[in-house]
């Protein structure tokens, strides 16, 4: 496979093919775990975060997590609240793969970690069906466990 630069990486995000939406991922969570050469990008993932598709919103949530540590001008600080009503987003496997990914965001952003375990403790999970209310209940103790 070849290398991609980064900006087709962050183009291929949004990609009509799952597979190469899905392989651009994994590579730029890779690299935002260990470089914060995608620092500029976190408008990018704040705005994948927010979009229609569920793939795309857990992407951007995920990554935004994976580089919260990179995050020196606190954009993810100033858009937290938006950022955490993913925690009941609409669809629970975004919820669940966010919520999973909290204590991420949490080893780089600290001084979040109060704002964090309140919404966690407030979720309503009202609006699962009641098969995925315990799975995103055991997620959310899990998380709240680790932070």
């Amino acid at each position: 496979m070849e290398t991609m630069n980064l900006e087709d990486l962050i183009c291929s995000l949004r990609s009509s093919k799952p597979s190469q939406g899905y392989r651009a991922f994994q590579q730029l969570l890779e690299i935002g775990r260990d470089s914060d050469v995608l620092s500029g990008y976190l408008e990018e993932f704040l705005s994948l975060s927010e979009g229609k598709n569920s793939y795309l919103r857990t992407r951007g949530l995920l990554l935004l997590c994976a580089n919260a540590k990179w995050d020196s001008a606190g954009k993810i600080n100033a858009a937290l609240e938006r950022i955490l009503g993913h925690i009941t987003d609409e669809k629970p496997i975004v919820s669940r793969q966010f919520i999973q990914s909290l204590p991420e965001l949490l080893q780089g952003k600290p001084e979040v970690r109060e704002q964090v375990r309140e919404a966690l403790l407030k979720a309503d999970l009202s609006r699962y069906a009641d098969s995925m209310q315990p799975l995103v209940e055991r997620d959310i103790q899990k998380a709240l466990s680790e932070i």
